[in-house]
């Protein structure tokens, strides 16, 4: 699947790969969002919001903190890996399925925003 670029001001997150594992999705299996990417500038809390539609209609939302606290933030121009899991129940519908993933720092200022597509 290929990213696609949802933020329309300056990205901090500069993404260079997206893997979906496996990367062909099922319903009642797990799916590992994997995007590679380098961040350009210093984070101390780092949080994802992840968006699922199906054929256009939202059909989730989560909020995932990434890091701040005890876990460490990704250091400012070296490689970083995002990894996401997300259950695909049995009872899923079938169709054209959009993930849009939003980052923000600690200051609540968008780091990037990307999506992308699969079908199940």
């Amino acid at each position: 699947s290929d990213l696609k670029d949802c933020a329309s001001d300056r990205k901090t997150f500069a993404p260079s790969n997206l893997d979906l594992v496996p990367a062909t999705p099922k319903k009642g299996q797990d799916l590992a969002t994997v995007i590679d990417g380098v961040i350009s500038e210093t984070v101390t809390s780092l949080k994802a919001s992840i968006v699922v539609k199906i054929d256009g209609v939202k059909l989730t939302t989560e909020t995932v903190d990434i890091c701040g606290g005890s876990t460490a933030c990704p250091t400012a121009n070296v490689p970083y890996q995002f990894k996401n899991v997300h259950n695909l129940p049995s009872y899923s519908p079938s169709g054209t399925y959009t993930s849009e993933l939003s980052f923000v720092n600690q200051d609540g200022k968008s780091l990037s925003c990307m999506s992308y597509d699969f079908k199940l």
